[in-house]
């Protein structure tokens, strides 16, 4: 988009990323540059990040079930390896 005072899309988009902290006395200033963060901020975005951000939850709630799985296992299979070397380890000797 043209805008009077020169400034591009990709400039407001890395200054309302919080990359580009050169625009900070202008933006306060123009109008255009408000007009084009505020539809940004309201929602004016090309794509959607609910649907990315729910995969990344859900890889990691996989991820943190698997860990869990596979720890279970490994102390299971400590278990069976010192009980079958010794079947007597932890056994009173009475």
């Amino acid at each position: 988009m043209n805008r009077a005072c020169a400034v591009r899309d990709e400039q407001l988009v890395a200054f309302a990323g919080g990359a580009d902290f050169d625009l900070d006395e202008h933006v306060a200033t123009c109008d255009q540059c408000q007009d084009f963060l505020a539809e940004l901020w309201d929602g004016g975005l090309d794509h959607d990040l609910v649907e990315p951000v729910v995969q990344m939850i859900r890889l990691e709630l996989f991820l943190m079930d698997a860990a869990k799985l596979g720890g279970g296992i490994v102390a299971d299979m400590l278990q069976a390896l010192i009980t079958y070397l010794d079947p007597g380890l932890g056994k009173d000797d009475q």
